[in-house]
C-alpha cells in the first residue's frame, strides 16, 4: 500500500506543474484583494456622500479636481526591486479609485433635476427668429442632409450661406439656430478644416447623417450644429448616441486615463483625430469620439470634470442612417 501510495503521490505531483501552483497562489491573492477592494469601495462611497452634500451643483462640479485621488508613494520598507513597478502601478490605482468615486457620486446626484444643466452650463437663449432656422451652403449633398435634419427640428426652415464660414457665423451670432457642415468622408476620414471651424465657433454637434454619392467611396458625413449642447436632439440620445470631446494635446498624458475610464464605464472608443494648431494660434487638440450605447455617460462626464476639467464637449448626438443603408 505504501508503495502504491507513493506511486500515486509521485504521479499526482508530476501532473501538478509549478505554473498551476503559481496560478492558485495568484487566485488566492486576487480573492484577498477583492476583500480589500470592498473596503475601498465603501470608503469611496462615503466620500461621494460627503461631496454630494453641497447644495450648489455648479460649485460641486467645479471643485471635483480637488478630489482627484493621489496615492502615497510605496513604503520605504518594500524591496528595492519592486518599488519601481509599484510606483508605476500607483497611477493605475489612482485612476481606478477616481472612476469608482465618480460612479458613486453619480448615484448620489442622479435624481437632481439640474444635474445635466450643471454639467453643461453654457446654454444661450435662442431668439424666436432664429429658432428652427438651418443655414448651409447649398449643394445636392447639403440639400439631402438638410432634409434629413429637418425631421429632427421643430418648425425647420432653410437658410443659405455663401460659404461654410458664413454659415458658422450665422449660428455664432444668433441669426440661425443650426448650420450644416461636412465633418468626414470615406476617402479622407475626418475633415480637419471643418473640425477647426467647429472649435473656432464653439459649435456643438446635435446630429449626424451620411449622404452617399454615386458610389460608396464618395460617402460624406454631415453634422447638424448649434451653439448649445442641450437639449439633445432626440429622446434617448444620451443613452443611444455618440459623444465627441476635444482634449488639448498639452494634456496628452491624460489620454490613457480618459480611454481607460471610457472602457470602465462601458463606453466604446470609436476614433481619435488630431486637430493641429492653426495660423491664429488656436490650441491643438485631440478629437475623441465614443459610442455611448449601453454605457454610463454621466459618471464618465463626472470623471472628465475631475481629471480633465479643460476638456471641450463637442457633442452628444444621434446618428441618422440614410434610407436603404
Amino acid at each position: 500500500m505504501n508503495t502504491m501510495n507513493g506511486t500515486f503521490a509521485t504521479r499526482d505531483f508530476a501532473t501538478y506543474s509549478p505554473e498551476d501552483v503559481i496560478a492558485e497562489n495568484l487566485q488566492e491573492l486576487t480573492e484577498r484583494a477583492d476583500l480589500v477592494g470592498e473596503q475601498e469601495i465603501a470608503h469611496l462611497r462615503e466620500l461621494a456622500i460627503e461631496i454630494a452634500q453641497s447644495d450648489d451643483l455648479a460649485d460641486l462640479l467645479s471643485s471635483l479636481p480637488y478630489y482627484r485621488i493621489s496615492a502615497s508613494p510605496p513604503s520605504a520598507n518594500l524591496s528595492t526591486n519592486n518599488k519601481d513597478l509599484l510606483l508605476r502601478s500607483r497611477k493605475i490605482f489612482e485612476a481606478r479609485q477616481c472612476m469608482i468615486l465618480c460612479k458613486a457620486l453619480y448615484n448620489e446626484l442622479q435624481n437632481r433635476e439640474s444635474l445635466v444643466a450643471a454639467l453643461f452650463p453654457d446654454a444661450e437663449e435662442i431668439s424666436p427668429n432664429a429658432a428652427g432656422r438651418i443655414v448651409y451652403q447649398k449643394s445636392s449633398y447639403t440639400d439631402d442632409a438638410y432634409l434629413a435634419f429637418a425631421t429632427l427640428v421643430p418648425n425647420a426652415r432653410a437658410a443659405y450661406a455663401h460659404s461654410f464660414h458664413a454659415a458658422c457665423e450665422e449660428v455664432f451670432n444668433g441669426h440661425c439656430e443650426y448650420c450644416v457642415l461636412p465633418i468626414e468622408n470615406a476617402v479622407e476620414g475626418e475633415l480637419v478644416g471643418f473640425s477647426k471651424l467647429i472649435l473656432q465657433y464653439e459649435l456643438k454637434i446635435a446630429a449626424t447623417y451620411d449622404v452617399a454619392g454615386t458610389d460608396a467611396s464618395r460617402k460624406t458625413r454631415f453634422a447638424l450644429l448649434r451653439r448649445n449642447i442641450l437639449p439633445f436632439s432626440t429622446p434617448g440620445t444620451e443613452r443611444n448616441g455618440l459623444f465627441r470631446l476635444a482634449l488639448p494635446t498639452q494634456d496628452c498624458n491624460q489620454m490613457a486615463d480618459v480611454l481607460s475610464a471610457a472602457s470602465f464605464f462601458g463606453i466604446a472608443f470609436l476614433s481619435a483625430n488630431t486637430v493641429p494648431t492653426d495660423k491664429d494660434g488656436a490650441m491643438a487638440c485631440y478629437n475623441l469620439t465614443f459610442d455611448i450605447r449601453g454605457g454610463d455617460l454621466y459618471p464618465f462626464l463626472l470623471y472628465l470634470a475631475t481629471v480633465a476639467p479643460q476638456y471641450i464637449p463637442v457633442g452628444i448626438y444621434s446618428h441618422t442612417k440614410q434610407k436603404g443603408h
